[in-house]
């Protein structure tokens, strides 16, 4: 998601501020940063739905290579997602739901067992960067995965170039002959375009600081050399492009700039522990610059509204076994 994952703050859930509550410019960078750990956990919990239109897709794109799935893998898939929606939508498939941190495990786990998906829906640890480990004999505790899908929902931009290579062979191994791999990647985030000016303000720079990760490192067709290189074929409704919407919340709201900077949480908190290198009010001028910067994002009820695109990759194991 645009989370940053391994966003670890503590969640003590406060009652919704509206409108301009409270001017930001009132507030010192202290009060602010409690705030966003206080409220983060919820608002990006109470997000998430806001994705459901991408989990339709990459279910409609499974539907369109392989309509009946005997085993799926999700990766990445967070608080259980889309691995809870193939599940719904492909009644007789097992699915297995995956996140490399055990609290994501944890709340897709309780995901799972609300929507009484248990007996189809298994959740567990697997690192992107051992994938290609499932396929040997106890992986899972199994003679070793071999699953007929694969899917990842913006999971796979979290790593690096190197990386992202080395999971899609690990992927190939994992899929039988004519498996088919199903990942959505951003084309544009526009919340990083947002959040970097953001940042430069609250740093005081002309220009934003550079991302550790790029988040459309597979976009314009640029997975399709790593796909190719790792023995994949393009399949049906690969590179199609879709828009999402995301409302972030009332302009001039707390909601508003917590869900729109989501993306630079991490480095905002980060912030505070270097106090003598920023000059104090750094969360007053990246408020500030966000502001200015989402003023003709507004909708008619006054929702800030920010639209972003995603590709679907979609791609097949060969048919032909590998010797």
């Amino acid at each position: 998601m645009i989370m940053i994952k391994g966003l670890r703050l503590s969640c003590r859930l406060l009652q919704r501020v509206g409108g301009c509550a409270r001017a930001i410019s009132s507030r010192s960078d202290a009060d602010c940063l409690s705030l966003l750990q206080q409220r983060l956990p919820e608002l990006h919990d109470r997000q998430l739905s806001q994705f459901s239109p991408m989990w339709s897709q990459i279910v409609r794109a499974v539907a369109a290579n392989n309509a009946a799935p005997g085993i799926i893998l999700d990766l990445a898939s967070g608080h259980g997602e889309p691995a809870c929606t193939l599940a719904a939508n492909f009644p007789s498939a097992e699915v297995v739901s995956s996140d490399n941190e055990q609290h994501m495990c944890e709340r897709a786990l309780h995901r799972v067992t609300e929507l009484g998906l248990g007996g189809r829906v298994s959740v567990h640890r697997i690192d992107l960067l051992d994938i290609a480990a499932l396929s040997q004999p106890g992986a899972l505790d199994e003679p070793g995965l071999q699953c007929d899908v694969v899917t990842c929902s913006l999971g796979l931009f979290m790593l690096s170039a190197a990386d992202q290579a080395s999971c899609l062979g690990g992927i190939r191994t994992l899929l039988r002959p004519g498996g088919l791999l199903v990942a959505s990647v951003w084309e544009r985030m526009t919340l990083m375009e947002i959040g970097g000016r953001c940042m430069a303000s609250a740093l005081g720079q002309r220009e934003p600081p550079p991302l550790p990760l790029d988040p459309e490192s597979l976009g314009a067709s640029r997975a399709d050399e790593l796909l190719l290189a790792t023995g994949f074929e393009p399949a049906e409704t690969h590179n199609e492009l879709y828009p999402l919407r995301l409302t972030l919340g009332p302009m001039g709201s707390d909601e508003a700039w917590m869900i729109g900077l989501l993306p630079f949480a991490g480095a905002l908190c980060k912030l505070a522990e270097t106090p003598a290198a920023v000059p104090t009010g750094y969360f007053q001028r990246a408020l500030s610059t966000f502001e200015e910067q989402v003023a003709e994002c507004v909708d008619a009820d006054g929702q800030v509204c920010v639209e972003v695109q995603y590709r679907l990759l979609c791609a097949r194991s060969p048919w032909d076994p590998v010797e």
